[in-house]
């Protein structure tokens, strides 16, 4: 079992030393890890009486975690506080102050998906409009650029898609997406008018 004990100061000041001697790295990460370990140390011995860095045990690290939450901090963030102090309990063990990981069973923060950037109205109008209708290709693409905005078709569904499953009366088209399930969709006038206009100039290359 591990004998040492060590307070906080020369426990923090102590893996500063690591991070720099034996880890290498740079003085912004060390700065960042370093921010990280003091806002657990000031919760910890504010907030949880954890007089010692021997004493921190699971919950102390859980309800810690709850207050960054609480504090409106984002997943990522979260994430990172959670894995400084792992790799401060990880130096802890190896310099024999504690035992084992209290913190082994915690599960980071799912990191958060960004949203896709969408274009808006006026940008997609000024795409379209940006196409050459003087030639073939441009009135293909125009109507390919129609049908993807009408029915918002993923860009393979588009390419996948054959003019068989194309209802230009009833005003759908029929797709076959993910898992091989098809789904029927309304297409609007402006893609209705685009593909027509595609089909009786070039009817016979379809």
């Amino acid at each position: 079992m591990a004998t040492k004990t060590t307070d906080w100061n020369s426990s923090v000041q102590g893996y500063k030393d690591y991070l720099v001697l034996e880890r290498g790295l740079s003085k912004n990460s060390v700065l960042a890890y370093m921010r990280d370990i003091h806002q657990f140390r000031d919760f910890a011995t504010n907030e949880e009486n954890v007089k010692r860095p021997t004493d921190i045990e699971l919950p102390h690290v859980e309800r810690f975690l709850g207050h960054l939450y609480d504090k409106g901090l984002a997943r990522n963030s979260q994430a990172r506080m959670l894995s400084g102090v792992r790799s401060f309990c990880k130096y802890l063990r190896i310099e024999g102050v504690m035992d084992s990981d209290p913190i082994q069973l915690i599960q980071a923060p799912k990191p958060e998906r960004k949203l896709p950037d969408v274009l808006s109205v006026e940008e997609i109008e000024s795409i379209i409009g940006a196409v050459n209708m003087s030639r073939r290709e441009g009135v293909r693409n125009k109507a390919m650029l129609e049908v993807l905005y009408s029915c918002g078709l993923r860009v393979s569904e588009l390419i996948e898609l054959k003019m068989s499953r194309v209802d230009l009366i009833d005003g759908v088209v029929k797709v076959v997406g993910k898992g091989n399930k098809e789904r029927v969709i309304p297409i609007g006038q402006q893609a209705c008018d685009a593909i027509d206009d595609y089909l009786s100039h070039y009817r016979a290359d379809v």
